[in-house]
């Protein structure tokens, strides 16, 4: 067997790997190298290469590992096998239903887990570098690429059905490290957790208020199109299972990351992440919809109906709690003749008009129609 992550020697864990079997620095380096020394062992010392890009890196590491085996006195094969079971973080998603409690899984459902899986990490790898509402696309960046090549799948597990990928733990190059104080696969597991509880805390909220405006919040959080789709397929094709996460560090990582992390999307939160998804690609519907703002233009529109009329309303979107932040977006309305009428008059007076129907957003064409009330300054019509 032989070292499946030899980037991980030149890592701080390995290091307190190595301490936790009593050796300690005499000499470091930065960058460069440390030389570890042991009181049980004083005819011996390790030599930890600090720089995976050295052009005798391998051969430290071969040295390193010889050094363990001599003074473990277990084979290089075991030592290999010891360092390979510390050097990953493990990302479990698990999906719960009784259609997949004897660990099997239907063929289709069984080929969408792992292609919503990887979609549900290409989320979260994009949105540490840039957040968005739709899907990612274009050229990702080189350590995103290189993080996706260094994931490996590993053995299944029974428990419903569970997907397991292991994350090796290295650091970056020193020209990726801007994003990287932890090894970037760890900034990724981290962004995993954190997107799926905000965008639970936003369903949560949405269930509560009926208001986007949750949604819209979540998008700095890393929350979008790509992680709902991704959360929606994971919980498979009639969307009638719970989707869980789990994130298990190495045995090494630092204080903040050595407990497991786990979050849950159950299944009844589902079709709410699907609405969710079609608000973040500008393509739902919202029944009971409450808009309100001044008509900024009149048009009897002969297409619609002889008897209704359209008007434009510019609405103004918080996207904060605070409501620093906003955003406004045309809306058309289709109005009866009498609700036309009156629209015209607050038109003349510029007085705000606040309508209660159901909301249509398709791309860039907003309309509200099966208008419920209507009312001008606080006056129901």
């Amino acid at each position: 067997m032989k070292i499946e992550n030899e980037k991980f020697i030149a890592t701080a864990e390995f290091s307190k790997y190595l301490t936790s079997n009593g050796w300690v620095i005499s000499i470091k380096k930065d960058g460069l190298f440390a030389i570890w020394e042991s009181c049980e062992h004083p005819d011996y010392e390790i030599l930890q290469p600090l720089n995976s890009k050295s052009s005798d890196f391998n051969c430290r590491v071969i040295d390193l590992v010889d050094v363990l085996s001599k003074t473990k006195n277990k084979s290089i094969s075991d030592i290999n096998s010891e360092i390979n079971e510390i050097s990953d973080d493990v990302i479990r998603i698990r999906v719960i239903h009784n259609d997949v409690d004897n660990g099997s899984i239907p063929f289709n459902d069984g080929v969408e887990l792992f292609v919503k899986a990887k979609e549900l990490l290409v989320s979260a790898a994009r949105s540490v570098f840039k957040v968005q509402k739709g899907f990612y696309s274009g050229k990702s960046p080189e350590i995103v690429t290189n993080y996706f090549d260094s994931l490996k799948l590993s053995q299944t597990e029974i428990g419903s059905y569970i997907l397991k990928v292991a994350s090796p733990i290295y650091q970056q190059d020193e020209d990726q490290s801007d994003h990287c104080e932890v090894p970037f696969g760890r900034v990724v597991s981290s962004r995993i957790i954190h997107s799926v509880l905000k965008l639970e805390k936003a369903v949560e909220s949405f269930k509560e208020t009926n208001n986007h405006i949750h949604f819209e919040q979540a998008i700095g959080d890393g929350v979008g199109a790509a992680l709902c789709s991704a959360i929606v397929g994971l919980s498979g094709q009639r969307r009638n299972r719970t989707v869980e996460i789990s994130i298990q560090p190495s045995p090494y990582a630092s204080d903040e990351n050595l407990k497991s992390r786990v979050v849950t999307v159950p299944s009844n939160d589902i079709p709410i992440i699907e609405h969710a998804r079609d608000y973040y690609l500008d393509n739902y519907s919202a029944m009971n919809y409450e808009l309100s703002g001044k008509v900024t233009k009149l048009d009897r529109d002969k297409d619609v109906d002889h008897d209704n009329g359209v008007v434009t309303i510019t609405e103004t979107i918080s996207l904060s709690k605070s409501k620093a932040k906003s955003k406004t977006r045309k809306v058309k309305v289709i109005l009866n003749d009498k609700m036309y009428d009156e629209a015209i008059k607050a038109h003349e007076k510029s007085e705000v008009m606040r309508f209660i129907g159901t909301l249509i957003v398709s791309g860039r064409k907003v309309t509200l129609s099966n208008i419920q009330e209507v009312t001008v300054n606080s006056k129901i019509l």
